[in-house]
């Protein structure tokens, strides 16, 4: 699935800027490595298996180490290394992701990222929040999704149930983000 995951089709072009407010230019892969330096490629495939070490294959033969990055976008994901925001537990799952980084499932005015656990017979999901694209990296909680989107009627609604589910915590933030940009218009 992630052969193809970085070829552009001929109707769509993608424009992403790297996180450090440098205009790098219109690409649709990039790395950028703990120094600083972004560095842009056609592909980029994560690479797992028995015996491997989970890693970054660039354009079909460059091998980058996840302990190189400090994040990474390739044609599906951008993913960021957790050790910016996050310190109790490593994680080990390498799915989407490398090991130690987490993926970011919903991007906009609220941006939702999730690292994978596993503890010893399940893999779980733990979710951070993070306002804006500057705005610091916290943990999930409802107190700080209400002070995030204090004025949104479904965020109230959501936080309001006793038991609140994953998925309607992806979908809340996503029509939350999606009411923010319809308003801006």
């Amino acid at each position: 699935m992630l052969v193809n995951s970085c070829a552009a089709g001929r109707n769509s072009v993608k424009i992403e800027y790297a996180r450090s407010e440098k205009v790098v230019e219109k690409i649709d892969c990039y790395v950028v490595l703990k120094d600083g330096t972004v560095k842009s490629f056609s592909t980029l495939k994560l690479v797992t298996g028995f015996f491997k070490t989970p890693h970054l294959l660039a354009d079909g033969y460059v091998k980058i180490m996840a302990g190189d990055i400090k994040e990474y976008r390739d044609a599906n994901n951008y993913a960021i290394a957790q050790t910016a925001f996050y310190n109790k537990v490593k994680t080990h799952v390498a799915t989407n992701v490398l090991p130690g980084f987490a993926l970011r499932e919903i991007k906009g005015d609220l941006n939702v990222y999730s690292i994978r656990f596993y503890n010893g017979s399940n893999v779980y999901k733990k979710y951070f929040l993070q306002k804006g694209i500057d705005g610091k990296i916290v943990p999930y909680t409802a107190q700080i999704l209400n002070e995030y989107a204090k004025d949104n009627a479904e965020v109230k609604n959501f936080l309001s149930k006793k038991k609140r589910k994953q998925n309607q915590l992806l979908a809340v933030v996503n029509n939350y983000n999606n009411s923010i940009s319809i308003s801006k218009n």
